[in-house]
């Protein structure tokens, strides 16, 4: 019983010290979280994460091996050859990159 009260003392003693520390800090604005967690807001008004190109390649090939075969890729085939610009059956990260930036100049 006596360390279930000192428990309960120091927490209120804790507490009591942290609290006017913590009421001086600004919240900080919904835009601002969004940015630090790599989001963005889009026209429609729902939040959209912005997509790491490395990091999404890392999870494409999964066999590490530095390219993303056809077993690896979870999309349509007639995708994985038009962007298999060399068609070696294997997708680099540069042909992926080249892929997208022409999507992106048909938008």
């Amino acid at each position: 019983m006596r360390r279930l009260t000192l428990a309960a003392a120091a927490s209120a003693l804790v507490f009591t010290i942290a609290s006017p520390a913590l009421a001086d800090q600004e919240p900080t604005p919904p835009q601002e979280q969004q940015q630090m967690r790599g989001e963005r807001r889009r026209s429609d008004g729902h939040t959209q994460r912005k997509r790491n190109p490395a990091e999404r390649f890392k999870k494409l090939d999964i066999n590490g091996d530095g390219t993303v075969s056809r077993t690896e890729w979870p999309r349509a085939a007639e995708v994985f050859d038009k962007l298999d610009a060399n068609k070696d059956g294997a997708l680099t990260m540069t042909e992926l990159q080249a892929g997208r930036s022409k999507r992106h100049r048909r938008r």
